[in-house]
C-alpha cells in the first residue's frame, strides 16, 4: 500500500468480490495548527470507504501496522502528521485516502465511484467538515498548556497561550503568570 515498498512486498490484500457489501465517498476535513504561521490550516481529504462484510480483517490491520513501521530506503514510512494513506477504522471498515493535500488517486473520487456503481452498492457520500476553530483551539490544548507550564517550558507556554486565546505576547505572558501562580511583573516606574 505504500508506492515505495519493492513489488514483491506481500503487502497487497485480496478482497473477494462477494465480500464487499457496499463502499461510499466521504470528503473530511480537519484544522491543523501549522508550527510555520502559527495559524490554523484546513486539510481536507477524499476517502473511500469500504466495508467488507464477512472478511478477517485482522490480517490487514496487522499488514498496514507493520508496514507503518517500516524503514523504506532510508526513511521511515510514517508522515510528517501521522496520517496513513489505508487504514482499518474501529468499525471494521477499510478506509483508503482518495486525495490528500500530498497526493491524488486519478481518476477522482467522483468519477471512481461512479464507474464501482456499475459493480458494487455505493452508499451515499457523507461529509464532515467543522468549521474553523475560533479563538480557542479547545480543552486539549488547555491541557497541553498546562503541562508546559508544569515543566517550566515558559517559552512554550506563552506561545501556546497566544494562539489559545489570541492574546498578544504582553498578555499571554500574564496569563501563563496566572496560570501558574506567578505574581505577575509590574512596569517599572520612571
Amino acid at each position: 500500500m505504500m508506492h515505495a515498498l519493492p513489488p514483491t512486498d506481500p503487502t497487497v490484500v485480496l478482497i473477494p468480490k462477494a465480500a464487499v457489501t457496499s463502499m461510499r465517498g466521504h470528503r473530511t476535513r480537519v484544522w491543523q495548527l501549522e508550527a510555520a504561521d502559527r495559524a490554523m490550516q484546513p486539510i481536507d481529504r477524499a476517502l473511500l470507504e469500504i466495508d467488507p462484510k464477512g472478511v478477517d480483517r485482522a490480517p490487514l490491520a496487522a499488514a498496514l501496522a507493520a508496514e507503518r513501521g517500516r524503514w523504506i530506503e532510508g526513511r521511515n514510512s510514517r508522515t510528517r502528521y501521522g496520517h496513513n494513506a489505508v487504514r482499518v477504522l474501529d468499525d471494521g471498515v477499510l478506509e483508503i485516502t482518495w486525495r490528500s493535500p500530498t497526493s491524488a488517486i486519478v481518476p477522482g473520487l467522483d468519477e471512481s465511484l461512479r464507474r464501482l456503481g456499475t459493480t458494487y452498492r455505493v452508499a451515499a457520500p457523507a461529509e464532515t467538515k467543522p468549521p474553523r476553530p475560533s479563538g480557542a483551539l479547545g480543552p486539549g490544548y488547555e491541557a497541553q498548556l498546562r503541562e508546559h507550564i508544569e515543566r517550566g517550558e515558559r517559552l512554550a507556554a506563552v506561545g501556546l497561550a497566544r494562539r489559545l486565546y489570541g492574546l498578544d505576547t504582553t498578555a499571554a505572558v500574564a496569563k501563563v503568570d496566572e496560570l501558574s501562580g506567578r505574581a505577575p511583573k509590574r512596569a517599572a516606574a520612571t
